[in-house]
């Protein structure tokens, strides 16, 4: 009867020709540290905002936002892990406050929340010129 596996921390390395893997359970790693996420910057156009942070270490992308403080209806994730991260949202409506949280996840299973930040999506406004024709 095999036992159950848990997560494992595996460390490759090469001598004379001949490569090692050396196997470790994730639990001896003793990774408690939340990552550290700065930098976050929103941009928004007419058609979407792009939100993007830097974490301190490897971890997930997430955001949390909905149009009521402290009330995140939606969310958007992507499991791949960076420390660049970039979340687009679209199909959001115009001249209405958005409430979003960014939130990295380590491969520990370490989860960070930013504080809550908020964004606006610009309407477009048209302005027409006249066209002046010369004689």
């Amino acid at each position: 009867m095999l036992a159950q596996i848990s997560d494992r921390f595996v460390i490759r390395f090469a001598n004379e020709n001949r490569v090692y893997d050396l196997s470790y359970p994730v639990d001896f790693i003793s990774d408690n540290v939340l990552p550290n996420i700065t930098e976050i910057v929103t941009t928004s156009s007419q058609t979407s905002t792009s939100i993007i942070w830097t974490t301190d270490e490897f971890a997930d992308s997430g955001i949390e936002f909905g149009t009521v403080s402290g009330n995140y209806v939606s969310s958007v994730t992507n499991s791949l892990f960076v420390k660049e991260h970039e979340i687009i949202l679209t199909n959001l409506e115009t001249d209405i406050t958005y409430y979003y949280r960014v939130i990295s996840t380590d491969r520990s299973g370490n989860t960070r929340r930013s504080s809550e930040r908020e964004f606006v999506i610009p309407e477009m406004v048209f302005v027409y010129l006249p066209l002046i024709l010369g004689p």
